[in-house]
């Protein structure tokens, strides 16, 4: 009797360690799929290259980063530390969807020309990645100062930013400085790549980040 007793309690311990068990796997489930709900990852790219300027809203792009990788390993380990390359190689592993240059005057309302640019720093510059990321984060920011928010040059339909006289002569159209007269006023929104790195055959790390700026035009009538 006391042999069975004592199995019954045995049996008995091992059920409830079961059903506990059951429930802490249950329980890990649910509390990660909480998390996975809703959470948007911030890179630290993202989060530097927005903290370094205020125009333009950057977000993280991976299929920019896919294309990035593929140009960095086509070009980055032979000493292709220039920018103008690896955009090359990025517009390519793209479809070559990005337009040459943005307006810095003209374009209709409703235009969009999307551009990638690509920063690039060298580990004889910067020696950690925090400094790689600061580095690029400035040149980022020097690159949105000098876009064009605003241009007042009156806007004609039919001849875009410029007239054309006799003899070839291009003469710029007066400003837009009457109540009623059309001008064009540009915004921005822009992606950027993970951090993408690689080492030559001297030791030099090369490190890269693709960003795409996408400017909209507006013609908008001056108030005065």
């Amino acid at each position: 009797m006391k042999l069975k007793k004592i199995a019954s309690l045995m049996l008995a311990g091992i059920m409830a360690v079961s059903m506990l068990t059951a429930c802490d796997v249950e329980k890990v489930d649910d509390n990660q799929g909480d998390d996975n709900q809703g959470v948007v990852q911030t890179s630290p790219i993202v989060s530097a290259v927005n903290d370094a300027q205020e125009k333009i809203d950057f977000t993280s792009d991976n299929a920019l980063t896919n294309a990035l990788k593929m140009a960095v390993a086509e070009v980055g380990a032979n000493g292709g530390n220039v920018e103008s390359n690896i955009e090359r190689y990025v517009k390519h592993a793209t479809g070559s969807k990005y337009d040459d240059e943005l307006y810095t005057k003209g374009g209709s309302n409703g235009d969009v020309k999307t551009v990638v640019k690509v920063a690039y720093v060298g580990s004889e510059i910067a020696w950690t990645e925090n400094a790689v990321v600061a580095n690029i984060a400035n040149d980022v920011k020097n690159e949105v100062a000098d876009l064009v928010d605003t241009t007042f040059v009156a806007y004609d339909p039919d001849y875009s930013w410029i007239w054309h006289r006799p003899g070839h002569v291009v003469v710029r159209p007066n400003d837009a400085t009457q109540v009623g007269q059309e001008y064009r006023n540009y915004t921005y929104t822009g992606t950027v790549s993970d951090l993408v790195s690689v080492t030559s055959m001297n030791g030099t790390t090369n490190y890269y980040v693709a960003y795409t700026i996408t400017q909209t035009t507006a013609v908008v009538t001056y108030q005065g």
